[in-house]
């Protein structure tokens, strides 16, 4: 991170699950260990690093004008809205003041992640009404209703997934959504477009890189933090060494073939029955 005047680069870090053995963990390479993130959090901390939500990050940047910000500005985000997410992850965000955005699939509020191989609880929605109560820091987004591909899937079914879990959070938290998350990280313009409509203020994507002062706030680069994540390679990501690249404007060519491919995988799927 530069420490001198405005910050260009920020690090979005992106967390799935937080459990409490090394056992459960294992399970999953999306998950890291209650004693892994307490470490993390100390990192930050002994960094400097200045967390703030999705939401108050695309503020700060339109407020800048030119996308700058305080130096040592990261931001910290969990997908899915899981269980261990209340249990685990959350008393650790408090005792390091650090806030957070939760990325809630609403159709599954009180299920379990069946779009992943390992399906595991998900929170509530007493869980949930009383983060929103809380004053914990934690900004609710949606993470669509049901998890699907939206880049993928039917314009109307998309547009729905949508606009159907922002209206479902709202009603039942009784709070603006403002914030949301694609899905595996899959959009294209048309889903961007989607999310914009919703009346969105923001929306994340994946891409694994660094989020530059310019980048889309409809489309927000995010690091992946998994099981093999050590404090060495977080502390490069913090401070935006050469070996993590920054994320450039538009969609690369691998992103556009990866989509034909899982459209006409999801063809010959339904095809099959």
């Amino acid at each position: 991170m530069e420490h001198q005047g405005a910050q260009r680069v920020v690090p979005i870090l992106l967390y799935h699950r937080v459990v409490r053995s090394s056992s459960a963990a294992a399970r999953s390479p999306f998950s890291v260990t209650e004693h892994e993130f307490d470490e993390h959090l100390s990192l930050l901390r002994d960094s400097g690093a200045r967390p703030v939500t999705v939401g108050e990050l695309v503020a700060l940047r339109r407020f800048a004008g030119d996308g700058g910000v305080a130096p040592g500005t990261v931001v910290v985000t969990f997908d899915d809205g899981y269980r261990d997410f209340a249990e685990v992850a959350l008393p650790l965000l408090e005792r390091h003041h650090v806030p957070c955005s939760l990325y809630v699939v609403s159709d599954f509020v009180g299920g379990t992640s069946s779009w992943t191989s390992d399906p595991a609880p998900l929170m509530d929605w007493s869980e949930l009404r009383a983060l929103a109560d809380s004053a914990a820091g934690v900004e609710i987004g949606a993470h669509s209703a049901r998890h699907l591909e939206l880049d993928t899937a039917p314009a109307d079914v998309a547009r729905e997934e949508i606009v159907g879990s922002r209206a479902t959070l709202e009603e039942r938290l009784g709070q603006a959504v403002d914030s949301f998350a694609y899905p595996f990280g899959h959009h294209h313009k048309r889903v961007r477009q989607a999310v914009i409509d919703a009346g969105y203020r923001s929306a994340c994507a994946v891409k694994n890189q660094l989020s530059p002062a310019d980048d889309d706030p409809y489309s927000l680069a995010r690091v992946t933090i998994t099981a093999g994540t050590g404090l060495d390679r977080l502390s490069r990501i913090l401070h935006g060494a050469a070996s993590v690249a920054v994320a450039d404007s538009g969609e690369r060519l691998r992103t556009r073939g990866f989509r034909v491919f899982r459209r006409i995988a999801h063809r010959g799927h339904t095809g099959h029955g």
